[in-house]
């Protein structure tokens, strides 16, 4: 890992003696993974007491940062793993010094890889708190991935020097209080935020498999900084049956805007059903940065990202048929454009869209006993995708992959994972990539040093502690 800076090393310093005083809080970042919180959150006010931060208990004086800590859900996870890819890539003859071709996140060979030690602190809204806030501090290999300034396609100015830093959240939130009229219950959210594009997260603990999909690391963004309003539109008792989402922020990954003109976004949730949940997404806007195009602020990329979630309905989980209950499916459908980008440069409209499945079942093995959860301590995972950038958008010479104008890939993972210990999860993967590129019409073959192969397989190990 590369080294941290005096910036790096003063907020890990900061952040890292918040923790050791504070144990975590029940962890919604890990609730997919089935990764159970380490214990009961202890009251911050005997470590940050109002003394220590120079603040006055008087009456009409300001909170102490302990009372806004205490309100928050305080979690966290330390994120390990190691691959071995059989083609044996040597980082010296690939672009970026990629040894796993294709990867994003989990890029090396043969290494073990810390890729990130994240703090989240989430204070919700609700109708006896109006204002919240959401942070999320990663440090790490991952944290260089999601950095305004690296991340895929990403151009705009990060505002940290640490490539090995990042917040992926840092915002402010307003919930509208019963006095608006029809907007009342309505969440504004003004800062940093995670994207809603996609099946995966950029927390690997949370995700079925260990390495991400192409479709996460391609074709969608990590994060916004912006405005977002959600509000829930049709509820029946304590269910929201569509719920709405609509932003403007600075574009893709870009804490500043990289032109004069931001982006729109729009989505939503619709959830006809206890088994079957709909989330959609759409973005516009310019994406190019200002000075590289005369037509920066006049080229639209466009974005439309479809996720279904399905699981066996009520009925159907009855009369020996109860092991469809661990059973979950999961659909994604992803389609993008872009004016002005691709092989032909300003004259043409680039694309790219792709599909992925993944499949999860939850089980118990008697050998190891049973937590007594209802889902169990084992979980099966296995995810396959294919996608197409037939334009070379967004995929020439990203990721360790050779230039090109057409690029065909496909995968196949499957993931076993074990929960031995509450804090503690255990994935093994073997995964399969098969890509197909094109320059110039000739045919190129990206895996292998210096190419020479049209498919990879690895295997992977990954340990996370929840904190």
């Amino acid at each position: 890992m590369r080294q941290m800076g005096t910036l790096g090393r003063a907020a890990l310093v900061a952040i890292g003696l918040t923790s050791s005083t504070v144990m975590m809080a029940q962890s919604g970042m890990m609730a997919q993974s089935g990764v159970a919180p380490a214990g009961a959150l202890r009251d911050a006010s005997g470590f940050l007491s109002s003394g220590m931060l120079a603040w006055d208990h008087h009456e009409g004086a300001a909170k102490p940062l302990s009372d806004l800590i205490t309100g928050a859900d305080i979690t966290g996870y330390i994120d390990t793993g190691w691959t071995f890819n059989f083609s044996k890539q040597d980082s010296g003859v690939l672009p970026g010094g990629v040894e796993n071709v294709g990867r994003i996140f989990d890029t090396r060979h043969n290494e073990t890889a810390l890729h990130s030690f994240a703090l989240d602190f989430n204070r919700a809204t609700n109708e006896d708190s109006l204002f919240g806030y959401h942070a999320t501090a990663i440090f790490g290999d991952d944290a260089s991935v999601v950095n305004a300034a690296s991340a895929v396609g990403g151009t705009g100015r990060d505002v940290f020097s640490e490539d090995d830093l990042t917040l992926t959240n840092a915002n402010v939130q307003i919930q509208l209080p019963r006095e608006v009229p029809g907007l009342d219950g309505t969440v504004i959210m003004v800062g940093r935020f995670e994207t809603a594009h996609g099946a995966e997260v950029i927390h690997s603990p949370a995700n079925d498999n260990y390495s991400r999909s192409l479709l996460f690391g391609y074709t969608i963004p990590f994060t916004h900084t912006g405005v977002m309003a959600s509000r829930a539109i049709v509820s029946e008792g304590d269910h929201d049956m569509l719920t709405g989402r609509l932003g403007w922020v600075n574009g893709w990954d870009n804490i500043n805007d990289n032109n004069n003109s931001g982006s729109l976004m729009a989505g939503g949730n619709f959830k006809p059903t206890e088994f079957l949940d709909f989330d959609f997404d759409f973005m516009y806007g310019a994406e190019q940065p200002q000075g590289t195009s005369p037509h920066a602020n006049s080229d639209k990329r466009s974005l439309l990202n479809l996720v279904t979630t399905l699981h066996a309905p009520e009925d159907m989980t009855e009369g020996g048929m109860e092991f469809l209950k661990q059973l979950k499916l999961q659909l994604e459908t992803v389609w993008g454009g872009e004016e002005g980008v691709g092989a032909a440069g300003a004259e043409q409209y680039a694309k790219w869209y792709g599909f992925a499945s993944i499949i999860r079942f939850d089980f118990d093995l008697p050998v190891f006993g049973s937590d007594g959860a209802d889902n169990g301590r084992w979980f099966v995972a296995v995810r396959g995708e294919w996608f197409e950038d037939p334009d070379g958008a967004r995929t020439s010479g990203v990721g360790g992959l050779l230039a090109n104008d057409h690029a065909n890939m496909w995968e196949i993972t499957g993931t076993v994972g074990f929960r031995p210990a509450k804090i503690l999860l255990i994935r093994l993967e073997v995964r399969h990539d098969h890509a197909q590129l094109k320059d110039g019409g000739g045919n190129l073959k990206p895996y292998g040093n210096g190419g020479g192969r049209n498919s990879q397989t690895t295997i992977g190990v990954n340990v996370v502690a929840n904190i």
